[in-house]
């Protein structure tokens, strides 16, 4: 009889197997068709891969924005599957145009998640630049999160930092859980995380500031193009290869933190709309 239940248990597993593979299957169709419209997202939006034992984001900026994940724990139950659907690569596109992220997440089916960040309050950035103006040496320190730690802390400070609050995010996901944050959804926001590992870049870009304004302590917003991209010039004369294998932080991965959304729910195309709170 035992013999006969590990039987099915393998068949079970098997099949689980099959129907994952299937799936990627689809998708890869999916995103062949996509390159011959020239829709498909570009090898640069790839995310770094994160393996089972190492933390999702090992640099300064991909580890802060993990660790303002964690600041907002309601739902922390979400968070361990988020990290682990990451991890066995389940996120297979994620892109970020200006503040809106938009990815493919295999689940039961694979699923539409989008994420929008707001801008950062003119105000808000205002006072980030003015407690760092001086301080910093150069972009590609800054990038580095080679930054004093008394500004580090001031630009990760929750409510008044750089990082979104939980009402300043809204989410998505095509997928049937009713939960507020879906492990979708979750998986994603950790993809930022790992994707900041390589691009850190992309945190100004999504707060829609110029990460210039830190050094020099004039606070204005980036100028965003049709893709969302910070203009042409943003990073003359930066030797952009230095930003990859920039200095690591502590190889601790986050915790367990969440960004809450809201009870207000809004169904449209099949998915739910939140806003975290």
């Amino acid at each position: 009889m035992a013999f006969g239940r590990g039987a099915r248990g393998r068949a079970s597993a098997a099949a689980a197997a099959a129907q994952f593979e299937a799936r990627l299957a689809r998708f890869a169709a999916t995103q062949s068709r996509g390159r011959a419209r020239g829709t498909a997202a570009h090898d640069d939006d790839a995310l770094p891969e994160v393996e089972s034992q190492q933390a999702i984001a090992r640099t300064a900026w991909g580890a802060a924005w993990c660790r303002n994940l964690e600041a907002y724990g309601d739902f922390a139950s979400r968070l361990p599957r988020g990290r682990s659907y990451l991890r066995s690569r389940r996120v297979l596109r994620l892109e970020i145009d200006g503040g809106t992220i938009t990815a493919s997440v295999v689940g039961t089916d694979v699923y539409d998640v989008t994420v929008r960040i707001a801008p950062i309050a003119p105000a808000q950035w205002a006072a980030l630049c003015g407690a760092s103006a001086g301080t910093i040496t150069s972009i590609v320190s800054l990038l580095q999160g080679e930054v004093p730690a008394m500004v580090m802390t001031r630009l990760c400070r929750q409510d008044d930092g750089l990082f979104p609050r939980p009402d300043e995010i809204r989410f998505a996901c095509s997928c049937p859980d009713m939960a507020a944050l879906c492990k979708h959804v979750a998986a994603v926001l950790y993809g930022v995380g790992a994707l900041l590992d390589t691009r850190p870049a992309l945190l100004f870009t999504l707060r829609g500031v110029e990460a210039g304004g830190l050094l020099t302590g004039a606070a204005t917003a980036m100028p965003l193009g049709a893709a969302g991209e910070p203009p042409a010039n943003a990073l003359a004369g930066v030797d952009l290869s230095a930003l990859f294998g920039v200095a690591i932080a502590k190889a601790g991965e986050a915790g367990d933190g969440a960004v809450a959304p809201s009870s207000g729910d809004a169904k449209r195309g099949g998915g739910r709309t939140r806003r975290a709170r």
